[in-house]
């Protein structure tokens, strides 16, 4: 009994092992002999990648809020004269009416 307990341990166990081998991934890179050997990341420096991620997109985000407000400021700034052209229209055409209708 002692020896069939143990050649079943030894069968579950090797088919579980034929499992996780069945999952297994393999990776083959092909390069020239001559080119450089690019060493893996280490986790530190995905961490690092991370964090360089992040300060980019916030700083990308900060450059993007700056051109905004500054395309904002040259239409303002830069139309002023066509602003004033345009209100004092305004003005003149909502005065005219209210002639027209009182008068």
């Amino acid at each position: 009994n002692e020896v069939r307990m143990s050649i079943e341990r030894l069968v579950a166990r090797q088919q579980g092992l034929q499992r996780l081998v069945s999952l297994a991934r393999v990776l083959v890179i092909i390069r020239p002999e001559d080119a450089p050997v690019k060493k893996p990341e280490s986790p530190a420096g995905l961490g690092k990648y991370f964090f360089d991620s992040i300060q980019d997109s916030w700083g990308g985000g900060l450059r993007f809020l700056a051109n905004t407000v500054a395309g904002l400021l040259r239409v303002l700034v830069g139309g002023l004269v066509w602003w004033l052209v345009l209100i004092g229209t305004f003005v003149a055409v909502r005065s005219y009416r209210r002639r027209q209708v009182t008068g």
